[in-house]
C-alpha cells in the first residue's frame, strides 16, 4: 500500500478517535457543592469507612448511579454563619455526565448514623377497607423547609396489571393551583384521608419543591430543585360481594335506582340495570375498581335500558327497568331560580330535594367536594322555597350537560322538565369525565317531585316521564 495513503488513513483514524474522545468530554460538566456544618452532609455517615471525605463523597454518589470522573477542592473561606444549615465555607467541584447534572445535589440533614434519607412519606395502616380513614405522614429529616401540593397535595398511583398508573379519579378540579403546604426542617406533617376508596394496591406521590419562594404556587415559586416522593404501598381491601337476591330485592319502587351495568354506560355503548338504592355506593366503587383498563366505544347505546322511557320499578319484589306509561295531567307553570350547574360532581346519581338549610349545606359540600376554594352557599329562604338537585350518571368520552327548562305543578306533584345536550368544545376544556348537575330553587312544597326529560343527549324527543328515585331531605 502506498505509504502516503497509509499515513492519511492513520491520520483520519486518529482524528476520528480524538473527535469521539472530545465529544465524550464535552458531554461531561462540572457541578459545584457546598458542604454544610454540623455533619449534615449525606456522605458523612459513611465517611469513617474511607481515608478522606472526597472518597466518601464519590462513593455516596456512585451508589446512586452518578460517576464522578474528577474533582477539585476549594479551600475554606471565612464563614460568619454558625447555623447547621449554613455552608462550611469550602466547596467541591465535581466532573459528571451532563445527564446527571440535576442528580448531583444534597440537602442539609441532621447528623445521624443512618443513611441519608431526607424525606419520607407513609400511609398507615397498610391494609384498610374501602372508605376507611388512613393516616398520612410526610416527614422532613433535613434542616430546611420543603413545599408540596396546593389544591392537589398528592397524586394516587395504583398497581394495574403489574404496572403503576396514576388515577385521574382522585385529581381535584381546582379553580387555581393554590398555595403549597410547608414542612419545616426536622419536622413532619400528618393528616387523615379517606378518598382512596377503590380496592387494590396504591401509593401516594408528592411533588416536593426545595429552595422555593414563599407565598407562591409551586409553578411560580422558582424552586431550585423539584423531586418526586412516593409513599409506602397500601392495600384497599376488595368490596364484599353482594348476593344477587339482596342486590335487587325491594318492597316499593322508591327503593330501586337506575345504575350502569358493567363498565360502559349508555353514552359509551353500554346499558343500564336496576338495583336496590342502598347498594348503589358499593356498586359504583366495585365498577370503578374493575374497569380501570376497560376502553368503551364512544357511541350512544341503542339498548332499551338506556331509553328515557325506562325507569326503575319494583316488580314482584325485584328491581327492574321497565317502560311505564304516563298519564297526561293538567299542570300549571311555576317559578324557579337556577342556583348552580356544571359538568361534573360526585355528589350522586339521583335527584335530591332539600327543604332545610342544614341538609342543603351538606348537598353543597358534596357537590363541590373536589373543588377548592368552594363557591359560597347561595342564600335560600326555606320558609318559602326549597332546593332540587339533578345529578346525572358519570360518563367518559361523550360529554353532555343538563338544563332545567321549566317547572310545572299538578294537584299531586312538582314536575321538573329538563333537557340534555352535548357540550361544546369551549365547555369541555380539559375535562375528560362528565357527571353533569344543576341545582334550582322552587317554591316550598310537600308534593312529590318528578323529573321529565324534554330531549336526550342526541337531541331526540323522549316524550316520557323518567321517574327517578328522589331523596327527600328536610
Amino acid at each position: 500500500m502506498d505509504r502516503a495513503l497509509l499515513a492519511g488513513l492513520v491520520g483520519l483514524l486518529v482524528l476520528g478517535l480524538s473527535g469521539c474522545a472530545q465529544k465524550a468530554i464535552e458531554e461531561r460538566v462540572w457541578v459545584e457543592l457546598e458542604p454544610v456544618q454540623c455533619q449534615g452532609n449525606p456522605w458523612e455517615p459513611v465517611g469513617k469507612e474511607f481515608s478522606g471525605e472526597a472518597d466518601a463523597l464519590k462513593a455516596y454518589y456512585q451508589a446512586r448511579g452518578v460517576e464522578i470522573y474528577d474533582y477539585q477542592y476549594v479551600e475554606r473561606t471565612l464563614n460568619t454563619c454558625t447555623a447547621c444549615a449554613c455552608p462550611r465555607g469550602d466547596k467541591y467541584r465535581l466532573l459528571v455526565d451532563a445527564k446527571n447534572r440535576d442528580a448531583v445535589f444534597f440537602w442539609p440533614k441532621k447528623a445521624t448514623e443512618k443513611a441519608g434519607v431526607f424525606f419520607e412519606a407513609s400511609v398507615k395502616p397498610e391494609k384498610v377497607d374501602a372508605g376507611s380513614e388512613v393516616l398520612v405522614q410526610l416527614r422532613n429529616n433535613s434542616m430546611k423547609p420543603v413545599y408540596f401540593g396546593g389544591c392537589n397535595d398528592y397524586a394516587v398511583e395504583s398497581l394495574v396489571e403489574g404496572q403503576w398508573r396514576e388515577l385521574p379519579k382522585f385529581v381535584k378540579q381546582c379553580g387555581w393551583e393554590g398555595l403549597p403546604k410547608k414542612a419545616e426542617g426536622q419536622n413532619f406533617l400528618e393528616w387523615t384521608e379517606n378518598r382512596v376508596d377503590i380496592p387494590g394496591r396504591h401509593r401516594l406521590v408528592f411533588q416536593l419543591g426545595l429552595d422555593c419562594l414563599e407565598q407562591r404556587p409551586l409553578s411560580e415559586a422558582n424552586c431550585r430543585i423539584r423531586i418526586p416522593l412516593r409513599s409506602n404501598e397500601f392495600t384497599v381491601n376488595p368490596l364484599q360481594e353482594i348476593p344477587e337476591s339482596q342486590l335487587r330485592a325491594c318492597s316499593t319502587s322508591a327503593e330501586c335506582v337506575k345504575a350502569v351495568e358493567g363498565c360502559c354506560d349508555c353514552a359509551n355503548g353500554g346499558r343500564n340495570t336496576a338495583i336496590n338504592r342502598k347498594f348503589l355506593s358499593p356498586w359504583l366503587k366495585k365498577r370503578e375498581a374493575g374497569c380501570l383498563t376497560v376502553m368503551c366505544p364512544t357511541v350512544l347505546s341503542t339498548d332499551p335500558s338506556c331509553s328515557e322511557t325506562h325507569s326503575p320499578q319494583c316488580v314482584e319484589g325485584t328491581c327492574q327497568l321497565t317502560a311505564k306509561a304516563v298519564d297526561v295531567v293538567a299542570a300549571a307553570r311555576t317559578r324557579f331560580k337556577r342556583l348552580a350547574s356544571g359538568p361534573f360532581s360526585r355528589a350522586g346519581t339521583e335527584v335530591e330535594v332539600h327543604r332545610g338549610k342544614e341538609s342543603f349545606q351538606g348537598l353543597w359540600e358534596n357537590t363541590y367536594a373536589q373543588l377548592a376554594p368552594k363557591p359560597d352557599l347561595p342564600a335560600v329562604d326555606f320558609n318559602a322555597s326549597m332546593v332540587v338537585g339533578l345529578y346525572m350518571q358519570r360518563i367518559t368520552g361523550s360529554p353532555y350537560l343538563v338544563k332545567v327548562e321549566r317547572v310545572e305543578e299538578t294537584d299531586t306533584a312538582l314536575i321538573i322538565w329538563y333537557s340534555k345536550r352535548y357540550a361544546t368544545p369551549v365547555e369541555i376544556r380539559n375535562i375528560v369525565e362528565f357527571a353533569p348537575y344543576e341545582l334550582i330553587e322552587v317554591p316550598q312544597s310537600a308534593k312529590n317531585v318528578e323529573m321529565q326529560v324534554l330531549s336526550s343527549a342526541s337531541g331526540e324527543d323522549a316524550n316520557a316521564l323518567e321517574r327517578r328515585g328522589v331523596r327527600q331531605s328536610g
